[in-house]
């Protein structure tokens, strides 16, 4: 019987792959070694501030202010925001997400790297790279807006009563530190895991939770509904965070680390009248 020269290829191809994959798809899930997908390098990344009203203040990595001026890049890794009375911010960060602060709010980035942008996956819905954020909210209000973060990407947000990781969508958190912290969703899903516990609670859109130290210690959260909770300051900062993210396109950089900033006009800004005060006519 005349050797089957195809099933031999099959073999050997097997035998290539398993030889280059096989060792690393074998590993337990609980194993240490290296993902070469997580283990892509992350640096230090950046944001735009879109709009600043009032008195903003910023704080860099080495302790030193930083006066904040519009459309300025900032990088935001290691770095501390505040705002006073009447005032406000509002960035666009380099992998999507829209971050709106309020007056009287304080937030310390621990940390915000991101892997170089895939040039081939640029857009408004889903990010081109993969990044970590780490804010912690001091006081204050601050909103969070994006579609669709890399699966491997985290975006969490450390509370005086537990940590919040947002999967998507627009959120506002509230903390005051002598009393509760609230969590409204507007649209998206988050999971709020309490401070020294295992417990944790499953924010779905339209709700919001309550947490204050007296419900941490009774391991349960107030739930609270969209329609009750905000208040008509509150919305509009979360659809200006909303408006926020959608200001500039974050493309890659074939000559640097840094993503390329490509500013979006409104649509509004195509119905506008002509400047000039003539017109020509073709004959």
């Amino acid at each position: 019987m005349a050797p089957d020269h195809r099933t031999d290829s099959l073999k050997c191809l097997f035998l290539r792959y398993f030889q280059r994959w096989g060792s690393a798809l074998c590993l337990p899930l609980n194993s240490s070694a290296e993902n070469p997908i997580t283990s892509r390098a992350l640096l230090p990344a950046i944001a735009v501030v879109t709009s600043c009203s009032g008195t903003v203040k910023q704080l860099d990595e080495d302790g030193k202010k930083r006066k904040l001026r519009l459309r300025e890049t900032l990088p935001l890794n290691q770095t501390s925001f505040s705002t006073a009375s009447n005032s406000s911010l509002f960035l666009c960060l380099s992998n999507g997400i829209g971050l709106g602060l309020g007056e009287s709010t304080s937030i310390r980035i621990h940390r915000y790297e991101q892997s170089m942008t895939n040039p081939m996956h640029a857009g408004l819905n889903f990010e081109n790279s993969v990044s970590h954020l780490q804010i912690q909210t001091e006081a204050g209000k601050i909103a969070v807006a994006f579609n669709h973060l890399n699966p491997l990407s985290k975006a969490e947000f450390i509370l005086p009563v537990g940590t919040l990781i947002v999967h998507s969508g627009q959120f506002l958190l509230e903390v005051d530190p002598n009393s509760a912290c609230s969590v409204i969703a507007y649209k998206g899903t988050a999971t709020f895991y309490q401070k020294d516990s295992t417990e944790r609670e499953f924010v779905a859109p339209g709700k919001g939770i309550s947490i204050s130290p007296e419900s941490v210690q009774r391991f349960a959260v107030d739930q609270s509904k969209l329609e009750t909770a905000p208040m008509q300051n509150d919305s509009l900062l979360v659809a200006a965070t909303e408006f926020t993210r959608k200001r500039i396109l974050f493309r890659h950089n074939p000559d640097g680390e840094q993503p390329l900033q490509q500013w979006i006009l409104p649509e509004k800004r195509l119905d506008q009248a002509i400047a000039r005060p003539f017109q020509f006519k073709l004959k």
